[in-house]
């Protein structure tokens, strides 16, 4: 059997890193911009101290992409999220019933309230999940 909480960690981190989302692929599109402008500044010879600062701040951010890239996997926060999912599926029975009942003005009215909590607590499930837990423990 697969591992689902691994699968689902990666098709997020895959869809972050697609939207230019986590940090390490901000640094990688600044040290491929900075790049450029090396090359670009290096065409011209009276720019040489630019050209060497410029090679200073690529090793520097360089740094910053390996010690990144170096980092301790992710702690994930399961708890609260099985308690944000546990609370959601509570909040699922009623919208069901409402659901299925004649369905009168305010029965709908109630089942939008009812849906709108349920799905306030879905994303607090997927937003507790996926941020990090602080290393102070």
């Amino acid at each position: 059997m697969t591992d689902l909480g691994g699968s689902v960690g990666e098709l997020a981190g895959m869809i972050r890193s697609m939207l230019g989302l986590t940090k390490h692929n901000r640094l990688r599109d600044q040290i491929r911009d900075t790049v450029g402008l090396y090359r670009q500044v290096q065409k011209h010879g009276a720019l040489t101290q630019s050209a060497d600062n410029l090679k200073q701040l690529i090793d520097i951010q360089t740094g910053q992409l390996l010690a990144i890239t170096q980092q301790n996997k992710r702690s994930w926060n399961w708890g609260a999220a099985i308690l944000a999912f546990l609370i959601a599926c509570v909040f699922a029975v009623p919208a069901w019933f409402l659901y299925k009942s004649e369905q009168s003005w305010w029965e709908i009215l109630l089942l939008v309230i009812v849906l709108l909590i349920m799905v306030v607590f879905l994303i607090a499930a997927f937003g507790v999940l996926f941020q990090r837990e602080s290393g102070d423990k």
